[in-house]
């Protein structure tokens, strides 16, 4: 320290005035102490700018830390001054006071009142059996306080314009309450709900202190040619028509009644009519019939919930049933089209099954003319978002309000019609948007894909979630359970469903084997099923016969890896296809389906010079492409793939995948509904939604690889792509032809060809978003969704069955009076009653054994038969003999010395008893084959389980996935869904994941080009690719990821949920380089260099991600954090660009 700062270090602690000024940058020091240990530190001052010093001691500028202040005179009387004179204080100060805002008087502002929902309306009553009206009543109206955060009831009133959101709902809003649940209960069942006081019995004073009578409240009763009208009573119809009733209560009252209550209410009509003769028979009949509530519901709790339509009835009278049609066509209807109409005009749930190219869409657009005329919406709902745009295109041109809604286009979403995917249906059900409430019809196209095990889900949630106002149609292929589907529907639902469905297709097939691409003659071609769908035997047996051909390189078939095998097929198809050219007429469109994008594009490849188009159609085809292309930037025309394809589809060749751009798939499917395309080379997926069907279908093989073995295509599979050939209107057959390459088996293709349709199986699963949309409605449960799903179908029917039988039983039971034998006079009338008791608990233990044989395997049982008395026993497995007997092997308590229970006499001859055996000591056991007679009880609750949610299938994984749930704290002890639940249902991928990374502010530190890239990994699903070469930053965060993926991991094989896909096998960090490239701005050339992923998996990677992007705004909103909730806009808007966001080709 030099001598000139000591010197003002001295002046400083004697209280000097008399300092100097310092020189510029002089250093002055600090000694502050701190901590318990009296510790000092020395902390600098830099003078120059501040001035003169303050004459504090410097030690009591900083107190130490965790010490109470030392005593000090100067610090304790600044601190009294400061307490004890408050005006000193700047705020006082006379300047800041003083300030004052003239108002201006506006005393009509006090007449305004802000208007609230009518709380009174009035009712006009007239006579039910004259029509004359009566009076008026004032009413209260109900449900006005409901609003979407609070109710599920479509009586709520509508959001309002300025917190509405998106079309589909916001998650803070509650679904509407789900056709087929039970009525929703406000109230417990025990309380009654009562308009007004009741006088009589609350107690209330009627007179007040020092006033006269007050008013009478007595029930007023009217002359003899009156009624007395009491609140809980009812208005018998007889009474109804002899009086001049003065006024009639709610019509609410006016309930359905059973067909005895019918009979009754007829019968007292019929007396009193013949008494007082007041009133015709054609009167009451009449009045009856208008008093009767009819519903399209079926009565016996045992009856089917579907009706199979006769296809054979006579429809000549069509016209006359249905005379002014919504919707007209240009060609006369089917027959199956006739009795779907008919039926959408009444209103009725119809289930269409028919073959591929029967003409389904008829339906729905009837179904769209005939919400457009009643002023109510139509959804038509698609399982790709391909089909989605396809049939917007379609419909755009014969309807003119139709809307498109898919995860990243909005278009008219106000529409008569909106055409939509399933997920986007789902998340309006789920955020209760108000678009539901005008909506009549929902049009499910390709129900069949139920059975997709990855999204088959989906599709039950939304048949399940749907309000009961809401028709249903369902479009379908064959399927082998339709009835079964169809019952289900309706079950869940509770309305009838109608199954409408086509015996043959209307083009028939006709099914070839192409065995030796050798010859160039028509012997090639050997038909083996004709158009009848008759087995031509012998020419079946003759291809498969004849010899391959000589080159050896064809007989390795697809799974050939040697040089050759490229020429060997494209020497193949070049012979096929121009045989098929050559025919009169030709065959072509052709399309060859292939189950390998890479080998799709190499067949495709091999017949660039084919040659297949005229001048003419290649004039047409660069027109096609010049238009369509011209949405692409510059850069963008230049791209491999572009330029690759435009070439083949010039020469009449295209190719159809996953892989290939979605403005090039549009491009194909534009150029091939136009009839440019010849040859279309195509995977499973053109067959599931894209509907373009084709003169001719080739099989490459009819052996693909499902991604855990390779395997034959079964039945489903191959009608579904067979299904393709045939062109209504064009062709009389359509021919289908089976590449014979590979070993084929005559077993196989009599299975492949003749065997029955797919069936349609539920795919239900839980999920956790699932799971925490429903808990945070308070009177939906999981377990009700799970109790509608398709699986639990049996038990649902056996419900109602089991318990339609047990009634009688239970009834009579109970009426039976068993005396004390002790006080019995006579022993005789009690051992008669004894044995009838027997009787009737050994035939309702047979009839619930016979309800219950599949699943009494694990149960506790009683055994009482000549070895055992009343034992206790536990059912090991079942089986049922040659005999038919029920038999079942049982692990049975006896007594270790006897190994028997007791020594008995035979069963029929010893005393009843219902005390429990047991085994005094050590005990022994014994496993026996016992029958059905053998069993006296099964586990008392096994009955009671057996009809309760406790035994859903999916029960105990849903209580596992709650208790994790709640300790990772989405939901509370009492199953409410706090914040992190919240955010997670903004989620609809990966949901804990996604949320776990956002609660633990691992995103927010990133830039948005690194979040992006770093959520590419939960949407990117292809397992196959080169390995990505990461940034620092985004190696950390990968290993974070994968850190927290194990770790959710881990607690989820803790609590031992089932688990359909581990988190550590979703993430997939493949593409996260090319999105970091891609949001940093680079061209999509470029990044192509970076991967060996597919073009169109790349695009379609970008839009999901996007989706995402949007989600994890919404979830940084919720919590409050506006550094995330910026970050992931800037995210979006850079990932969103140019050819990975291109404007459908449909939409324009």
């Amino acid at each position: 320290m030099d001598p000139e700062t000591k010197l003002q270090l001295t002046k400083l602690e004697n209280n000097s005035t008399d300092l100097q000024q310092p020189q510029p940058l002089a250093v002055d020091v600090t000694l502050v102490e701190y901590g318990s240990s009296s510790d000092v530190e020395v902390i600098p001052r830099i003078y120059g700018a501040f001035g003169q010093v303050d004459h504090f001691p410097m030690r009591t500028q900083l107190l130490p830390c965790g010490l109470p202040p030392t005593e000090d005179s100067n610090l304790k009387s600044e601190l009294e001054k400061l307490l004890l004179s408050p005006e000193d204080l700047p705020i006082f100060e006379l300047n800041k006071l003083q300030q004052f805002w003239p108002r201006k008087s506006d005393p009509s502002s006090l007449y305004h009142i802000d208007l609230k929902p009518n709380q009174m309306k009035l009712k006009v009553t007239r006579d039910m059996a004259t029509g004359v009206l009566q009076e008026y009543e004032e009413v209260s109206i109900e449900n006005s306080d409901l609003t979407s955060r609070n109710s599920t009831s479509l009586k709520r009133s509508p959001i309002p314009e300025r917190d509405r959101g998106p079309v589909t709902g916001q998650s803070t809003n509650m679904p509407f309450w789900p056709g087929g649940f039970d009525p929703l209960q406000l109230r417990p069942p025990d309380v009654e709900e009562s308009d007004e006081l009741n006088f009589d019995t609350c107690e209330l004073l009627t007179d007040p202190p020092n006033f006269g009578p007050g008013m009478n409240f007595d029930r007023i009763t009217y002359s003899e040619n009156k009624i007395e009208v009491s609140e809980s009573s009812g208005i018998p119809i007889s009474e109804i028509l002899t009086a001049n009733i003065p006024w009639i209560k709610d019509d609410d009252e006016i309930q359905e009644t059973t067909d005895n209550d019918d009979d009754q209410i007829e019968a007292n009509a019929k007396s009193q009519s013949q008494t007082q003769a007041t009133a015709s028979k054609e009167e009451i009949d009449s009045l009856v019939n208008s008093v009767k509530v009819v519903e399209n519901k079926p009565k016996n709790v045992n009856q089917r919930w579907f009706s199979r339509v006769n296809m054979n009835q006579n429809v000549d009278n069509f016209h006359t049933i249905v005379p002014e049609m919504a919707f007209t066509w240009p060609f006369e209807l089917d027959v199956f089209q006739k009795l779907a109409v008919m039926k959408l005009e009444k209103h009725e749930n119809v289930f269409v099954a028919a073959h591929t190219s029967a003409g389904k869409t008829v339906v729905a657009e009837y179904a769209i003319a005939l919400a457009a005329k009643h002023l109510t919406k139509t959804v038509y709902t698609s399982p790709i978002k391909a089909l989605s745009n396809q049939k917007f295109r379609d419909f755009k041109n014969t309807f003119t309000d139709v809307g498109l809604l898919t995860g990243d286009v909005q278009i008219n979403p106000e529409a008569s019609c909106l055409i939509m995917t399933t997920e986007i249906l789902r998340s309006m059900l789920y955020n209760g948007s108000d678009t539901i409430r005008d909506v009549e019809w929902v049009i499910f196209d390709e129900v069949h894909y139920i059975n997709d095990d990855e999204r088959g889900v989906v599709w039950e949630e939304v048949l399940i979630l749907l309000p009961d106002h809401v028709g249903l149609i369902l479009l379908s292929a064959t399927v082998s359970n339709s009835d079964e589907l169809a019952d289900w529907v309706g079950r869940t639902k509770r309305k009838k469903i109608y199954v409408i469905s086509t015996t043959k297709r209307p083009v028939p097939l006709e099914h070839f084997l192409y065995r030796s691409p050798d010859q160039k003659t028509d012997k090639d071609l050997i038909k083996i099923f004709d158009s009848e769908e008759t087995l031509l035997n012998n020419n079946l047996q003759q291809a498969l016969k004849r010899p391959k051909s000589t080159n050896k390189a064809s007989q390795t078939g697809s799974k050939s890896t040697t040089r050759g095998k490229p020429k060997t097929e494209a020497q193949i198809y070049q012979s096929l296809i121009k045989n098929l050219m050559k025919k009169d007429p030709p065959m072509v469109p052709a399309v060859v389906f292939v189950f390998s994008r890479k080998k799709c594009d190499s067949l495709a490849g091999s017949l660039s010079n084919a040659n297949l188009s005229t001048k003419d159609e290649k004039s047409k085809i660069i027109r096609v492409i010049n238009k369509s292309i011209a949405v692409l930037s510059d850069i963008d025309k230049k791209l491999p793939q572009v330029i690759w394809l435009c070439n083949i589809l010039k020469q009449g060749v295209a190719v159809h995948h996953s892989g290939i751009l979605p403005v090039l798939k549009e491009i194909v499917e534009l150029l091939y509904q136009e009839g440019l395309v010849k040859c279309l080379f195509a995977t499973e997926t053109f067959a599931m939604g894209v509907n373009m069907p084709a003169r001719c279908v080739i099989f490459d093989t009819i052996f693909k690889h499902d991604g855990k073995s390779r395997r034959r295509l079964n039945p489903g599979e191959y009608i579904q792509m067979a299904g393709r050939a045939g062109r209504r209107g064009k062709d009389e057959t359509g021919i289908v032809i089976i590449l014979f390459k590979d070993e084929i088996e005559e077993i196989d293709l009599r299975q492949m060809i003749m065997g029955k349709p797919q069936k349609l199986e539920s795919k239900f699963r839980l999920t956790y978003g699932m799971a925490l949309k429903v808990l945070r409605v308070e009177h939906l449960q999981v377990e009700d969704l799970m109790w509608r799903s398709f699986a639990e179908l049996h038990k649902q029917v056996q419900k109602s069955s089991l318990e339609k039988q047990l009634l009688p039983l239970q009834a009579r039971l109970v009426s039976r009076d068993f005396d004390c034998p002790n006080c019995a006079v006579d022993i005789e009338s009690y051992c008669e009653k004894l044995s009838d008791y027997h009787d009737i608990n050994k035939s309702l233990q047979k009839m619930l054994l016979t309800e219950l044989q599949s699943k009494i395997k694990g149960r506790f049982v009683v055994v009482d038969n000549d070895k055992h008395q009343n034992a206790l026993g536990i059912v090991l497995n079942v089986n049922t003999n040659s005999k038919g007997v029920f038999l079942c092997k049982t692990f049975i308590l006896v007594d270790k010395a006897e190994e028997k229970s007791i020594s008995l006499k035979p069963k029929g001859s010893r005393p009843y008893s219902t005390e429990l055996f047991i085994p005094y000591g050590g005990c022994h056991y014994k496993i026996e084959t016992i029958r059905e007679d053998d069993i006296a009880v099964i586990s008392k609750n096994s009955l009671r389980s057996e009809l309760s949610k406790d035994n859903l299938a999916l029960h105990a994984d849903y209580q596992r996935r709650k208790q994790l749930l709640e300790q990772l704290r989405y939901i509370d002890e009492r199953d409410v869904v706090q914040l992190k639940g919240r955010v997670a249902c903004e989620i609809n991928n990966s949901e804990l994941l996604i949320t776990e990374l956002v609660f633990e502010n691992i995103l927010s530190p990133m830039e948005p080009e690194e979040i992006a890239a770093l959520l590419s990994c939960i949407v990117f699903q292809q397992k196959n690719c080169s390995p990505p070469n990461l940034t620092d930053t985004l190696s950390q965060g990968m290993g974070i990821i994968i850190q927290k993926a194990n770790e959710l991991d881990q607690l989820e094989k803790d609590y031992g949920i089932q688990i359909y896909e581990t988190y550590t096998d979703k993430i997939n960090f493949g593409l996260t380089e090319v999105v970091h490239e891609w949001a940093k701005g680079k061209p999509f050339a470029e990044i192509m260099k970076l991967t060996d992923v597919s073009e169109g998996v790349i695009v379609r990677c970008m839009q999901r991600l996007e989706s995402t992007c949007t989600e994890v705004k919404s979830a940084a909103k919720i919590i409050g954090d506006p550094v995330l909730f910026d970050k992931m806009i800037e995210a979006s808007r850079m990932i969103k660009r140019d050819i990975c966001f291109t404007a459908s080709l449909y939409i324009k």
